[in-house]
């Protein structure tokens, strides 16, 4: 009798520590495997076990049973796998169904594993607002979509092993700019021209006489008033109201010092004088030159 309940003893020392060494050693992510919960392991003869992990060893769980189910395949949802990887594709619209090229789309998986390294992709759309991300790791994501002019908008997306995850569709609402082509801070930005608004309005900067008036105006405050380069004639300038109509010929004089002094010091400004543009030179040389 004692001798069976010694042997009882033991067996019982050794399944503990079997049971020991097995948690501690098969720990996904820092978590008891579950593909459930996405802390996949599958199992192989010889007991081999295989894990979802950080680190690239050319060996995904997702293509195996479950160790502990086989109805089921393992799961990285939780513990990203660089080895198991999927494709996402989609579009980026605006609030009216205009198609937004160079939009940046990203990929943010969300992080259950913060000491893992970063999952994070981007892409850029193409002309017709349609984007590719190849090789997304399998997960949960929150996938952005981001473009100047407009609001930011989050769609999450679980990507799946070696499937495609299409009909990803972002469409932006207007959040930065006006009809007026202006920002919230009332400056004119060029990357409003050409926006169409719900209400059928469009933000277009002039281009009367071949004038690109969005990069005249670009970040300057509605109503500055800007000449045009290269206009000026001696006695005339074409200028423009930033976000404000076409552009007017005014009044302008230039004017210039001509003289071999070499230590000369000439400053010039452009002031308004009657509501008119002048520029003021003043020139400044040694009282005892001759």
């Amino acid at each position: 009798m004692k001798k069976r309940l010694n042997t009882l003893i033991f067996f019982l020392v050794i399944i503990l520590i079997l049971n020991i060494s097995f948690s501690s050693a098969t720990l996904v992510c820092g978590q008891p495997p579950n593909s459930l919960m996405g802390f996949g392991m599958v199992s192989f003869f010889g007991g081999l076990n295989y894990t979802c992990n950080n680190v690239p060893d050319n060996f995904c769980p997702e293509d195996y049973e479950d160790y502990n189910n086989s109805n089921i395949y393992a799961s990285c949802e939780r513990c990203l796998d660089p080895d198991c990887t999927g494709n996402v594709s989609g579009r980026v619209l605006s609030e009216s169904g205009t198609p937004l090229s160079r939009a940046v789309v990203k990929a943010l998986p969300l992080r259950y594993n913060l000491s893992a390294p970063s999952m994070e992709k981007s892409v850029l759309t193409d002309v017709n607002g349609n984007f590719l991300l190849n090789d997304v790791v399998t997960g949960k994501y929150y996938f952005s979509a981001s473009h100047e002019g407009y609001d930011t908008q989050l769609i999450e997306v679980a990507v799946k092993r070696n499937n495609l995850t299409s009909g990803v569709v972002f469409n932006l609402i207007n959040g930065t700019c006006f009809e007026d082509c202006t920002n919230s801070y009332g400056r004119c930005k060029a990357e409003c021209d050409g926006l169409v608004f719900n209400n059928g309005g469009l933000c277009r900067f002039s281009t009367a006489y071949s004038i690109n008036a969005s990069l005249l105006c670009n970040d300057r405050l509605k109503g500055t008033e800007v000449i045009v380069p290269g206009t000026a004639n001696g006695t005339h300038a074409m200028f423009i109201d930033c976000c404000e109509g076409v552009p007017y010929w005014k009044y302008y004089s230039s004017a210039y010092i001509s003289t071999s002094i070499n230590d000369l010091i000439k400053i010039e400004k452009l002031v308004k004088y009657n509501d008119q543009p002048v520029k003021v030179i003043v020139a400044y040389w040694p009282p005892n030159y001759k």
